[in-house]
């Protein structure tokens, strides 16, 4: 195991430590395009949001938030499934208790599919990890933020109930 992933399994708390101090907030950014095309350049689409999600961090350092060395890449993957390398470290890292933070350009970056999306923030509540966009008004870091995320997750609900209505009552019907 890596030194940081050890020193980051010491520190899960993301508050406020002893004598009122605030923690580290380890931040994992996480970047996709859907295409391979210019990925090969020595300057790319995920160089570009990864250098968005850095500086983000760095203006956030007052509140205790570190940039994580691992990338978590998927070049020429779609955001329309959950079938990315890179995402699947992204998710295995935060069950592992290394995230307490996760950083993307846009939020489509992270998803495409709204189930897919609702289900992974499901995980990121569960083990307590905000959720910040770069470029659009999304932050579950703070209360406002997390009050503007539980009507996606409920929208998804209702979505993913009136499809399973619709798939039974297609299958139901006579020839």
């Amino acid at each position: 195991m890596p030194v940081w992933r050890e020193l980051a399994h010491e520190n899960t708390e993301c508050r406020e430590g002893e004598l009122g101090r605030k923690q580290q907030i380890r931040c994992a950014i996480y970047t996709r395009k859907s295409t391979e095309d210019g990925l090969e350049q020595e300057f790319n689409s995920l160089d570009a949001q990864r250098e968005a999600g850095e500086a983000l961090i760095a203006s956030q350092k007052h509140e205790g938030w570190v940039t994580l060395p691992d990338h978590y890449d998927d070049g020429g993957f779609s955001g329309g499934n959950a079938e990315r390398p890179g995402l699947h470290r992204l998710l295995n890292d935060i069950k592992s208790s290394v995230i307490d933070c996760v950083v993307v350009y846009k939020v489509d970056r992270l998803s495409r599919s709204l189930l897919d999306f609702a289900r992974i923030m499901g995980t990121f509540e569960e083990r307590n990890v905000s959720f910040v966009s770069v470029t659009q008004q999304f932050n579950t870091s703070h209360s406002m933020g997390r009050l503007t995320e539980r009507p996606v997750r409920e929208d998804q609900d209702h979505v993913w109930n009136d499809a399973v209505v619709l798939s039974r009552a297609e299958t139901a019907r006579p020839p």
